[in-house]
Order: C-alpha cells, then sequence, then structure tokens
C-alpha cells in the first residue's frame, strides 16, 4: 500500500494523489479535508502550515479583545455584565454627569432653556448606555432642530406683524389725504410728547418724537419705532382733543395725575375721535 511519501518527488514535487494519501493516512476525520487539494509542492505545505499558524495567532490574539454575546440560556446577571462590558467598549459612562450640558451659547434670545428637561436627557443617555459622543451628537441635533423651529415661528411671527402693520396702514391711507396724515402725525407726536407712551420711559418717547418730527407721515418710521397704524390713530386723536383743550394731563378716573393714566383715560374717552 502506497503511503504519503510515495507521492513525493524527488524534486518535492507532489504526486496526484497526494492529497487522498493525506486523507487515507489521517482517517476518516479528515475524509473530507481541502486543506492539501491544491498544494502541489512540499515548500507549499510548509508554507501553509505557517500562514495557517499565523492566522490562528492573530484570531487568539483578536479575540482576546471580542465581548462573547450571551448564549442562549444566559441569566439576567450575564445580560447586565455583558451590556455593561458593552457600553464601556462603546464609550459610555455610568456617571451620568459626563452626560450633562449646560446652556448653549448659540441659543437665541427668546428661546427658553430648560435645564431640567437636558439633565433628564443625560439621566436618559446613561440609563441606555449610549456612548458619550453619541449622546453629544444626538443633544446637538435637538438644539439645532429646536433652534430652527424657534427661528422658523419668530420669522412667521414677524411677517404677521408686518401684514398687520401693513393692513392698519391702508386702512388710514384708504381713508385720509396726505396731508391729513401729515396732520395725523403731527397731532400724534403732540399727544406722546403730552402723554408719553405706556410702559416706555421719557428717554424713549423723546427719541420716538425726534425720529418722526422731519416727516410725520411716514410709516415706515413710526414701525421703526414700536408704534403701530392704531397707535398712531389713536396718538392723533388724543393730539387733537389736546388742541381742542378736551383732554388734560392728570384726568384718570382715580385721580392718578400720571402721564400715563391721562394717556388711558384719554384713549378710553375719544373712540369718536377715530372717525374724524
Amino acid at each position: 500500500m502506497e503511503g504519503i511519501l510515495d507521492h513525493i518527488g524527488a524534486d518535492g514535487t507532489l504526486t496526484a494523489g497526494f492529497a487522498a494519501a493525506v486523507k487515507t493516512e489521517l482517517g476518516a476525520d479528515y475524509a473530507d479535508s481541502k486543506y492539501m487539494d491544491d498544494v502541489t509542492t512540499v515548500t507549499g505545505i510548509v508554507k501553509r502550515g505557517i500562514d495557517t499558524r499565523r492566522d490562528n495567532t492573530r484570531l487568539t490574539e483578536a479575540a482576546k479583545n471580542t465581548i462573547a454575546r450571551p448564549a442562549e440560556g444566559a441569566t439576567d446577571e450575564q445580560k447586565r455584565e455583558f451590556k455593561k462590558l458593552l457600553s464601556t467598549e462603546i464609550g459610555a459612562s455610568a456617571n451620568v454627569d459626563d452626560y450633562k450640558v449646560g446652556k448653549p451659547e448659540n441659543l437665541p434670545e427668546g428661546l427658553p432653556w430648560n435645564q431640567e428637561g437636558a439633565d433628564a436627557w443625560a439621566q436618559y443617555f446613561c440609563d441606555r448606555g449610549i456612548s458619550i459622543e453619541d449622546a453629544k451628537d444626538i443633544t446637538q441635533a435637538l438644539q439645532k432642530e429646536a433652534i430652527s423651529a424657534f427661528n422658523t415661528s419668530k420669522e412667521d411671527d414677524v411677517k404677521a406683524g408686518k401684514e398687520a402693520f401693513d393692513t392698519g396702514v391702508k386702512a388710514i391711507t384708504d381713508t385720509k389725504s396726505g396731508p391729513e396724515i401729515i396732520e395725523m402725525g403731527t397731532l400724534a407726536r403732540k399727544a406722546i410728547d403730552g402723554y408719553g407712551l405706556p410702559g416706555k420711559d421719557a428717554e424713549h418717547c423723546k427719541a420716538v418724537a425726534a425720529a418722526t418730527a422731519a416727516a410725520p407721515s411716514d410709516f415706515e418710521i413710526w414701525r421703526a419705532q414700536g408704534v403701530s397704524p392704531t397707535s398712531f390713530a389713536w396718538l392723533a386723536a388724543i393730539g387733537k382733543d389736546m388742541v381742542a383743550g378736551s383732554t388734560k394731563l392728570g384726568d384718570g378716573s382715580a385721580g392718578d395725575d400720571s402721564k400715563e393714566a391721562g394717556f388711558v383715560a384719554g384713549c378710553s374717552g375719544n373712540s369718536q375721535s377715530l372717525q374724524d
């Protein structure tokens, strides 16, 4: 019976029956092995052995850094341990403070910051074993979305305010001539000079009067000063009554002689003036 050596030539070349001879000599456990099927020389056998040993060493080293998934039927404790190891490996933390964030520097004015909500998110990330880096990315994405929604809403409010202002201006320009509107602006300035503006200090009122002095009928200037067409018309009506002598400072119903009380009294008693 021929053995393995009988299929090795003098030059180290393997004959066609070498692989079959190896399987026969090694036994049934190797009958389906393909290890030697495409090897044609003794040198090839040596090289393959070295490469296999090298690959096995690499796999062994890699396995040392591998977190084994719990086997079927693993206990809850084993599953928790696996999750803990996995979370640590991906950069998660068991300390909730590692996830906490403060108020963003780029938060738009008017957009409230909810620190309690931010801390609740930090606790959620910590409890779920989410990596600190991923938590940071998620937080930034949520903040970006909130800021975008706020800015869009603010833009919509500005647009709505502009449309309301323009509608108010049209209501006046459709019923009043140019000279009449100039007169209204002059009377509105007179009312501001006499009564001021509710909730505004004297310096602000002086600034409004100064800004509208050269062009009292220019609604864009009134817009810039925060005076709506409705307020413009009320101010003009009060100024008109001041000229007529029917509105005086300090005629509030409670005897308050402040300018603001006089302004409110003037507005409440002169609705008809808007129609003049």
